[in-house]
């Protein structure tokens, strides 16, 4: 049950990223509408596919099995993996639209330096973790350090925290701006409900890896969008 309401909440995504499309191509323009928001929104979809990919590998399944014996599965299904892939599609979509309209009227949008940062940091620590990654079978007494599985929890971690935060940039731009002119209602309102959705399966959750650590950014999340829309 837990498993089919990620999916869902994978599936509604789709549905947040093409309203906000569809909104940018009928209007024709991103004025209001925040870079670093649509940058966070790809690095949790990267991060994301990349981790629903990874944990599809058998000694990953392995690994998480031994790290976690009361619930050995991998909540995460193939399914979720191509409502990832459809998400950062459409990502990319609104990324082309923000380039093609910024060039032409909005020449003073940009992705900030902190979200870059955010990037780098993601980035630079992921390879540091692969490189020490110990290859030893980690069943064995005396066998320490990192593994495979810890690559892919630290990006795991990394989705959680772009996705929790995403939506401040674009909080700042509204409130700067005072205007809501290119972001979508509809989207916004779709995403509150996945963070809700999302919420209640960490709270009535067991302690694991995957849906109690999460709680706090999803609320943090759910408040962002609480704003957003009050300010409609």
């Amino acid at each position: 049950m837990l498993i089919q309401l990620e999916t869902l909440t994978s599936f509604l995504r789709i549905g947040i990223v093409a309203l906000q499309v569809y909104r940018v191509r009928q209007s024709r323009s991103i004025y209001g509408f925040s870079f670093d928001y649509v940058f966070f929104s790809l690095i949790q979809f990267i991060c994301t596919l990349f981790v629903n990919f990874g944990y599809q590998l058998q000694y990953v399944q392995k690994q998480y099995a031994r790290r976690f014996p009361v619930h050995p599965q991998v909540p995460l299904s193939h399914l979720e993996a191509f409502f990832s892939l459809l998400s950062l599609l459409l990502v990319t979509m609104l990324i082309y639209q923000c380039i093609k309209y910024r060039m032409s009227r909005h020449m003073f949008q940009y992705v900030s330096i902190y979200s870059k940062l955010f990037a780098l940091v993601v980035f630079s620590i992921s390879i540091w973790i692969g490189l020490n990654v110990n290859t030893r079978d980690d069943s064995k007494p005396g066998t320490y350090g990192f593994f495979f599985i810890d690559i892919f929890d630290f990006i795991w971690y990394a989705s959680q925290l772009a996705s929790a935060v995403k939506w401040v940039p674009q909080i700042t731009t509204n409130f700067l701006g005072m205007n809501f002119c290119e972001l979508n209602k509809d989207a916004i309102l779709l995403e509150a409900i996945s963070s809700f959705i999302l919420i209640m399966i960490r709270y009535f959750t067991d302690v694991t890896m995957f849906f109690l650590s999460p709680i706090v950014s999803d609320c943090f999340l759910h408040f962002q969008l609480t704003v957003n829309i009050s300010d409609h």
